[in-house]
């Protein structure tokens, strides 16, 4: 990727945006916690995949032409009975064993084409990482917020795993095992102006010290029918921008500065102008009628990029500069090695 200079101006004519075209594959929607504006505790949850269906959900990923998927769940599951009792019935000791054989499963020898994993499960723990690291490619790690408010408040307040002392310990300790990870903040949630820009330096700083850090999104608070929060008002272009901005600025240049572009693809200039340097995922699920929305989504963000030059680059979860034996598997290298998918991919959507 073409790293930003730091500048709040822009970029030059005929840089490349990157971004991902990701399959999302929900394991379950079963959670410990409940955030006042996560659909999750008011939607219903199908059983754990069985390697069966997942292989299916796989199947599908491949005949859309993907290379990317993100695996995510609820937080906190490990000990949910019904989390555990569908572990053990289709063989396995433990959610976390159940883990490896998913990740296992995306990463299987021979498949073809090969297919990377993201997760996004939130807060492991340090021995859930250190079970899982040779098979993780990229982690999904949402720093959230450090206002301390928020965990009295709607957001956090059924929510002890997103207080900042945990999201810390497990960004901490993804840092000393050595996983890259994509974070992010949210903004929109109730939370004080200032304390974004702590959240900012926070990251800042472990990125600098564990140099894990690849991404972080400014991801916009979004109102779902039936939550706690879903009469809030969605967060403002107007809030956004200036974070994205101070992210530019307080991050090092290494790290991508990340916005959900599909979400606001009439604003995507003015994200780049303020500092973004990432359009973040866009998610095919093989549904006809949803993904007509995301690629609609793609070509407004593609034609207005293409107005002022830039030209929006696929990539994988792990961004190209961390292809190297420091942060992958020997898997990993060798299938990366062999595919070059750390590259830069044509710009065209994938199959439909």
């Amino acid at each position: 990727m073409n790293q930003t200079n730091g500048s709040r101006n822009g970029h030059p004519p005929g840089r490349e945006l990157t971004f991902s075209w990701t399959f999302p594959v929900v394991l379950t929607r079963r959670c410990a916690w409940a955030c006042g504006y996560c659909p999750y505790p008011v939607s219903p949850s199908p059983p754990l995949p069985s390697r069966a269906r997942l292989q299916q959900l796989l199947g599908m990923a491949r005949s859309l032409g993907l290379r990317q998927v993100r695996i995510t769940g609820g937080e906190g599951v490990e000990n949910h009975p019904e989390v555990f009792e569908t572990c053990r019935f289709y063989g396995f000791r433990s959610y976390s064993e159940y883990l490896r054989s998913v990740l296992g499963e995306v990463t299987r020898n021979g498949a073809s084409p090969p297919l990377f994993p993201e997760l996004d499960l939130g807060a492991l723990s340090f021995v859930q990482m250190q079970q899982l690291r040779e098979r993780v490619f990229t982690l999904r790690l949402y720093l959230d917020s450090m206002d301390e408010k928020l965990q009295y408040g709607t957001a956090h307040g059924l929510s002890r795993g997103k207080w900042a002392k945990h999201r810390l310990t497990a960004l901490i300790s993804a840092g000393r095992l050595g996983i890259p990870v994509n974070s992010g903040l949210m903004v929109g949630i109730g939370e004080q102006a200032d304390s974004r820009l702590r959240a900012l330096e926070t990251l800042a700083r472990l990125a600098e010290r564990y140099g894990h850090i690849q991404s972080v999104t400014i991801h916009p608070f979004e109102p779902y029918p039936r939550t706690p929060m879903a009469n809030c008002p969605p967060a403002a272009v107007e809030e956004i921008l200036p974070t994205v901005a101070e992210a530019r600025q307080l991050l090092p240049a290494s790290v991508a500065v990340q916005i959900p572009a599909s979400r606001f693809p009439e604003h995507v200039v003015e994200f780049v102008a303020a500092g973004a340097d990432d359009l973040g995922d866009f998610d095919l699920k093989g549904d006809a009628a949803a993904d007509e929305g995301v690629l609609a989504a793609f070509k407004a963000v593609k034609e207005r990029l293409a107005g002022i030059g830039i030209r929006p680059v696929d990539r994988l979860s792990l961004f190209p500069r961390f292809s190297t034996a420091q942060w992958m598997s020997r898997y990993y290298q060798t299938l990366l090695r062999q595919t070059d998918a750390a590259g830069a991919a044509a710009v065209a959507p994938p199959r439909r």
